[in-house]
């Protein structure tokens, strides 16, 4: 599965839009698409972890998961490394998308050790396998 999120503007707030997308495989039923909701801040961050947790939350069956931004996969993958909830109460606060973050732990939490993978790729501009997700 890979997810990617962009944002039109994100030097200015006024103009900023943001949106994910998550793909799974040419007309697969969960793919998805959609902007960034609500009144929070509107980057390409909180896209990707938006998609990201989309990823998780609907997972049925073990998942690796790809992105391309290098932020999100770490904090990811140090939840995924590091006992879960008690890592995050112990040591990590996110900056940005506390409920997002506490959405994907969730996830985590419901999900067997090991059930998750995620890693980097370099960006998806060149790949042809996630040209939908410019769409």
């Amino acid at each position: 599965v890979t997810s990617d999120g962009s944002c039109e503007h994100p030097t200015d707030p006024r103009l900023a839009r943001a949106g994910y997308g998550v793909f799974y495989g040419l007309d697969h039923p969960f793919n998805a698409k959609g902007p960034l909701r609500g009144n929070r801040t509107q980057n390409s961050y909180l896209a990707e972890l938006t998609g990201a947790v989309h990823v998780f939350e609907i997972a049925d069956t073990p998942t690796w998961l790809t992105l391309d931004n290098q932020a999100v996969v770490g904090q990811i993958q140090q939840l995924l490394d590091h006992n879960r909830m008690q890592y995050h109460k112990d040591k990590w606060a996110p900056k940005q998308g506390k409920a997002l973050w506490q959405r994907m732990m969730n996830a985590i939490a419901l999900r067997p050790e090991g059930f998750f993978k995620c890693t980097w790729i370099k960006g998806y501009l060149d790949h042809p396998k996630h040209a939908e997700l410019r769409e």
